[in-house]
């Protein structure tokens, strides 16, 4: 989104519309490490030498398989869990306390 701009740790949010005024956005990019060079999955959206701050997250295994079981997980807890608190239930005269 034009002029959206996400904050790392430790830096200010906000958007910078001014001219001369860098626009900056986070990305999340999986890449290889290899003889000393991380190789991004594809290329980013930058300019050739273009500085970047890296934070690493090792990815261990194949991530849509994580992230499958993650989902089949949570659909789990939904199906087993109950919103009931057990407590009376109030009608709608006493929920919008009229009268």
């Amino acid at each position: 989104m034009p002029g959206s701009h996400a904050a790392a740790p430790g830096e200010e949010g906000g958007t910078h519309d001014q001219p001369g005024m860098m626009q900056r956005m986070a990305h999340v990019v999986s890449a290889t490490f290899k003889d000393g060079v991380f190789k991004p999955d594809q290329r980013p959206a930058l300019a050739d030498s273009a500085r970047v701050r890296l934070v690493v997250e090792p990815i261990d295994g194949d991530e849509s398989a994580r992230r499958e079981e993650s989902w089949a997980t949570l659909q789990r807890l939904w199906k087993s869990s109950s919103f009931n608190s057990g407590g009376d239930r109030l009608s709608r005269d006493q929920l919008h306390e009229r009268g």
